[in-house]
């Protein structure tokens, strides 16, 4: 009986005092990325020309199912997407993906509306030669270090096992599409892959 007074007289207590104090630390989302990068062999320019085209870019971000254009603006920063959002526990809802920095053949970066982690994702692109380094960061656009170290720790390892998935994918395609043709410069055509593996491209 008195361990039980003690634990929940002064043990409970102060453990909920410090979580509270702990909650109230802001830190820099930056400081907790999510990070994934691929070397995918092809030239810049065209791995750039491919990656922003909305159904390249629900490949490379998988839980952003049925992305497509929020408007007829071309790539530039305030060009909005709607998506579905599909994340463990705050799944199922539309989200709007808008660019606010955008530099072409470098770096394209979106921030998500009515999404609980408020992902930052930042998408930039290097080139060496005859190959490219793609490069994924998302940051939780959270001050929390609590949320940071709980939550967020569980989410930025699922989307990095996603990413891990979704680049060595996208690169496939990629790749495949480099040996058979030159990727024309007109993002009227868009390329997929069907169940057989086999590449389609489809006229808009």
């Amino acid at each position: 009986m008195a361990t039980k007074l003690f634990f929940f007289g002064v043990i409970l207590p102060f453990v909920s005092f410090a979580a509270f104090k702990i909650s109230l630390i802001d830190v820099d989302p930056s400081d907790f990325p999510c990070h994934h990068q691929k070397q995918i062999k092809g030239d810049l320019e065209e791995l750039f020309d491919f990656l922003v085209s909305p159904h390249a870019l629900e490949k490379l971000l998988p839980w952003m199912r049925r992305l497509r254009e929020a408007d007829k603006r071309i790539i530039a920063v305030g060009k909005s997407y709607k998506a579905e959002l599909e994340l463990p526990l705050f799944g199922g809802r539309t989200t709007f993906v808008t660019i606010i920095d955008y530099k072409p053949s470098k770096f394209i970066v979106f921030e998500v509306s009515n999404d609980f982690l408020k992902q930052k994702i930042i998408i930039q692109l290097r080139g060496y030669h005859d190959r490219v380094l793609l490069i994924i960061d998302i940051h939780f656009r959270r001050n929390s270090v609590f949320f940071h170290y709980t939550i967020g720790y569980f989410f930025r390892r699922y989307l990095e096992n996603r990413l891990m998935n979704s680049m060595q994918n996208v690169a496939n395609v990629f790749e495949s599409l480099e040996r058979y043709q030159t990727f024309p410069n007109n993002n009227r055509l868009k390329y997929f892959i069907v169940k057989n593996k086999e590449l389609r491209r489809v006229l808009k």
